[in-house]
């Protein structure tokens, strides 16, 4: 799996599709990983598997599973308070507002994910002696 650029420009008129939430499910996998590698273990709630085809609904579990994972994240970027959104089976679906502060959070973590990853201190050298040299 691969980063992909967010869409922060959603409008009203914009359609959810498949590879929408697919683009954000992975975006946000992605990112959870590499704050748990550089920083801090985050605990991600299970955001469940790409979805492939129209023939299964969108999970509500999974929208709220996405915010609890977002709210986690956006710990880890300075300024950012965001607001949890619930989503409830039979309620309003994602709207985009919604979406628009998603993958603007996640399209700001990754700036500074990738920020934190270009300022890590490299050695020009291997630390201990070398094997071939006697003592």
């Amino acid at each position: 799996m691969e980063w992909i650029t967010p869409k922060t420009d959603w409008t009203a008129n914009d359609r959810f599709n498949i590879s929408d939430f697919n683009r954000i499910k992975n975006n946000l996998t992605i990112i959870i990983g590499l704050i748990s590698s550089l920083y801090e273990s985050i605990e991600a709630e299970e955001m469940g598997e790409d979805i492939t085809s129209y023939e299964s609904y969108f999970d509500v579990d999974a929208f709220n599973a996405i915010e609890a994972n977002v709210m986690a994240v956006s710990e880890f970027i300075e300024g950012v308070t965001p607001t949890r959104q619930t989503f409830y089976p039979n309620g309003k679906f994602i709207g985009y507002a919604e979406l628009n502060r998603i993958e603007g959070i996640m399209a700001r973590l990754n700036d500074q994910v990738t920020g934190w990853l270009a300022g890590l201190m490299r050695l020009p050298l291997t630390v201990g002696r070398d094997r071939r040299l006697p003592f």
